[in-house]
């Protein structure tokens, strides 16, 4: 639901309650600003909760912190029943947000929620702002919300001043591959010569995100130069390009990594 959709009268009022609904509690030795809220665009609440702006925690009262947090892809989402009956599973970072500003996100509105320092489970109230679907997902590939990985990036240099090494994939060495630092891929034949593999566009909505094919698998050659190039975070990470503008986008020096991020 929108701003400019209509609630029903008692849930207008039990709303405007329930956003005027603010206080301040001492925690951990800081004052925390913790909202009420008793509705949201899903329908009146069972049982009233309280967000805290602060910490972005949400509370199934003023003391005790929610036991039903879950976590998707590194976001904290909450299960809440309504006064129908049924339950929402939302979350929090929108909760927090809609507590805020009065502001409500949804993917059927064409909206997110984006966590300033791309951290997704740091929901203050600081941290949130909304924005189009479209410029939420850009911010972070063409590296608007990335600029310290790219400033703190280091390289692997002599493999990069070699002219071509042995491919390494998952960190084993590929046999009867290898990669050079422009982002050409090569393959041995029989004759003992090296051909250039040919790289694939996996979606034409993205024609830098290219793949190769090498063994029965395919790997995108983003992923290929940051492991043989890189030194790459410990875990899971993206690995992405500084400047797609590039005449070769793919050249070792033009990839970043960035890993999956939790506070």
């Amino acid at each position: 639901m929108t701003k400019t959709q209509l609630l029903s009268q008692s849930e207008t009022e039990a709303f405007l309650s329930a956003m005027n609904t603010k206080l301040f509690i001492m925690k951990d030795g800081h004052v925390h600003e913790v909202s009420s809220i008793a509705v949201t665009p899903q329908g009146l609440l069972k049982k009233p909760i309280k967000a805290d702006l602060t910490d972005g925690t949400i509370y199934d009262n003023i003391l005790t912190s929610s036991d039903l947090k879950t976590e998707t892809r590194g976001y904290k989402h909450i299960n809440l029943q309504l006064t129908d009956g049924s339950w929402a599973s939302l979350g929090t970072h929108r909760l927090i947000h809609f507590a805020d500003k009065f502001e409500w996100s949804s993917k059927a509105d064409g909206t997110a929620i984006h966590h300033i320092n791309t951290i997704t489970d740091d929901n203050r109230a600081i941290n949130l702002e909304m924005l189009t679907n479209s410029d939420n997902v850009l911010r972070f590939f063409d590296g608007r919300d990335n600029q310290e990985e790219i400033k703190n990036q280091e390289y692997l240099d002599e493999r990069i001043a070699q002219e071509i090494v042995p491919m390494m994939h998952k960190g084993e060495v590929v046999k009867g591959y290898s990669i050079d630092a422009f982002g050409h891929v090569y393959h041995e034949n029989k004759q003992g010569k090296l051909v250039e593999v040919s790289l694939s566009v996996a979606n034409p909505k993205y024609p830098t995100n290219k793949n190769i094919k090498f063994n029965g698998t395919s790997a995108s050659i983003h992923g290929l130069m940051a492991e043989n190039f890189l030194i790459t975070p410990k875990g899971k990470y993206k690995a992405l390009l500084i400047d797609k503008t590039l005449d070769n986008p793919y050249i070792a020096t033009n990839i970043y990594t960035v890993a999956k991020k939790h506070a």
